[in-house]
């Protein structure tokens, strides 16, 4: 799985201004190129980045996978998949909640879990593909 799979930095505002907001969209569309777009209810953060694109020009397609929607097939027993419920009964730790960089941190540590406890061909069925 380690082959497919990039982590990128999330940051706080997702906004960035002028000159270095489209720097730093270049970078993020340059690092995540052929990569699959992770997130826990994936299509919420995969619309606000594609909106933030749109926003200075540029196009950003991604395949995607939740981890809303794997955990519910892993741990089916569960009662809340809300990332902070979820982690806490996983004893993932979870620092900084409500931040980007402690959610996208837990979110990680998640997905590595979720990745462990499920056979490959059932993970790669839950890929959205954005170009369909």
């Amino acid at each position: 799985m380690e082959d497919g799979v990039k982590v990128e930095k999330y940051f706080d505002d997702v906004r960035f201004p002028g000159e270095q907001g489209a720097e730093i969209s270049q970078e993020i569309n340059s690092f995540t190129k052929g990569c699959i777009f992770v997130a826990h209810n994936v299509k919420f953060d995969y619309r606000v980045l594609k909106k933030e694109f749109s926003r200075i020009g540029m196009e950003f397609q991604r395949d995607l996978l939740c981890t809303i929607e794997l955990s519910k097939i892993v741990f089916p027993e569960m009662k809340s998949y809300s990332l902070g419920k979820l982690v806490s009964n996983l004893g993932i730790e979870i620092k900084n909640r409500h931040r980007a960089d402690g959610d996208a941190e837990a979110t990680l540590n998640l997905f590595v879990l979720l990745t462990k406890n499920i056979e490959r061909d059932k993970l790669d069925k839950l890929v959205s593909f954005e170009n369909e």
